[in-house]
């Protein structure tokens, strides 16, 4: 139970810093909020951007089994890593981080039988970038 108590905690927390992130590139302020992007990713994930970016999708799968994140605090990476990236690119980084969300939302569905309607239409939009850059791949 205090297991439980101290996730739905750090989800709060982690949903509240996503609601900060958001409002700071609304106002332009992407330095900063990229800037705090970094520091949750470093303190709350344990990740680093830069080191994600070397890790192709079976490495990148191996550590997200290896730390066992719930599907909850799972999400919120995806949605941290989308927000790093967005408004999309079409550069490398772009291009592997996007892989990395879809396979973390691969992951919420087949593993968490986790799936939503927000994630969906992210999912839609990845894609459909993705199609449209035939550089990738």
């Amino acid at each position: 139970m205090i297991r439980r108590d101290f996730i739905q905690a750090e989800i709060a927390k982690l949903a509240q810093a996503l609601a900060k992130i958001l409002g700071l590139k609304a106002v332009g302020n992407t330095q900063e909020a990229e800037g705090l992007i970094n520091k949750l990713l470093l303190n709350d994930f344990d990740l680093e951007l830069d080191n994600l970016l070397l890790l192709d999708e079976d490495q990148f799968k191996k550590l997200l089994a290896d730390r066992k994140y719930p599907p909850q605090k799972l999400d919120l990476l995806s949605q941290f890593l989308l927000e790093s990236i967005s408004p999309f690119q079409p550069t490398p980084k772009t291009f592997h981080l996007l892989d990395h969300i879809l396979l973390i939302y691969q992951i919420l569905e087949q593993e968490h039988h986790t799936q939503s309607f927000e994630n969906l239409s992210r999912k839609q939009n990845i894609l459909q970038f993705l199609n449209q850059n035939e550089q990738h791949g």
